[in-house]
């Protein structure tokens, strides 16, 4: 399912936009202790089409 989630979001115009975890380490991790602090499903998916998840950082 993962493949269709990326195939789908190239196909969708505007947000959501997807950030993986190695992105927020590469962006922040220099300056910041990045913590993830929840990581829970999308009840539906995205629009009912592709699973997802909401993610949570807290740089500190």
């Amino acid at each position: 399912m993962r493949r269709n989630f990326w195939r789908y979001l190239s196909e969708m115009a505007g947000s959501p936009f997807s950030v993986v975890a190695s992105e927020i380490q590469a962006l922040y991790a220099a300056h910041y202790k990045v913590n993830l602090l929840c990581e829970e499903p999308v009840e539906g998916g995205l629009k009912r089409q592709v699973s997802a998840n909401n993610v949570i950082w807290y740089l500190n």
